[in-house]
């Protein structure tokens, strides 16, 4: 270490385990003083820590807060001002240190970034370990939209939303569990009204809305959505049909309609109009 360096063990993700617990990553200013960087290093110290990311340009660094270990324990993803100081982006390498770092983010607009602003849980990777999807005003300055692409960088970039409403953004989003689908909130179609869609995560098939159309989700305390872990139901707060709470399927289920009774909550089958109240 450096005169001065420190390992980060504050705040989030202060360093990781992988998950077939034979490697440790982490990020210090261990090579730099104030120059923070990404490493790994085999759990057991066997061997020399490994730096990942690339040399830094002068004020760059690895954002902490934003490394991400896949889950088959073969690759980290991360994000700095790498290539371009206060220009931040998304890159992936092999947690061994073989290989270069890739960049996964296309072109960014001017005063464009990965995880603008104070964008929380902005990157993630899919539970397979094949895709990373990330938040970025990427084409468009300040507006934020959701994008995927493949993790060892295969292909390019693949925007997830549709044409954004003047004023709209992607706010937050999640992976289901299978790795099939990325379900997103946005004020995509209302600037202001935000609404829960759904889209397969290689960007492919239809952009299903989850909500009824109009019904606003509630943002501004708690979760708004959470996904099953089977992959199959999306549940949500919103001010719809007087309800506080919805959940839906994210694939098509067999639905039946039955006559609604008092306090009962609406199941809707995605590209159907039809309820099964219980």
């Amino acid at each position: 270490m450096v005169a001065n360096g420190n390992a980060t063990l504050t705040g989030s993700n202060p360093l990781q385990i992988s998950a077939d617990v034979l490697w440790v990553v982490y990020t210090a200013d261990q090579d730099t003083d104030e120059v923070f960087e990404v490493y790994s290093r085999s759990i057991d110290g066997a061997g020399a820590p490994t730096k990942l990311n690339a040399p830094m340009v002068a004020g760059g660094d690895v954002t902490f807060s934003v490394v991400r270990v896949s889950p088959d324990a073969t690759r980290v993803v991360y994000r700095a001002d790498q290539d371009t100081d206060e220009v931040y982006e998304v890159y992936s390498r092999t947690i061994d240190g073989s290989g270069a770092p890739i960049k996964l983010n296309g072109p960014l607009v001017t005063n464009g970034d990965v995880c603008p602003g104070s964008l929380t849980d902005c990157v993630q990777i899919s539970y397979d370990s094949r895709w990373v999807v990330y938040l970025a005003d990427e084409d468009a300055d300040t507006v934020n939209e959701l994008y995927s692409r493949r993790i060892d960088g295969i292909g390019a970039p693949i925007k997830l939303n549709a044409t954004l409403v003047n004023g709209g953004d992607v706010s937050q989003f999640q992976i289901s569990a299978d790795s099939t689908r990325v379900v997103y909130l946005a004020d995509q179609d209302t600037d202001q009204v935000f609404e829960l869609y759904s889209r397969p995560i290689d960007g492919s098939g239809t952009l299903v809305k989850l909500n009824t159309a109009g019904a606003g989700l509630q943002t501004l305390t708690g979760v708004p959505f959470l996904l099953s872990p089977d992959a199959r139901w999306a549940v949500y707060r919103a001010d719809q049909l007087r309800a506080a709470a919805m959940a839906m399927r994210l694939r098509v289920p067999s639905c039946t309609t039955r006559s609604r009774r008092r306090g009962a909550l609406p199941i809707r089958c995605p590209r159907t109009t039809r309820y099964r109240w219980r």
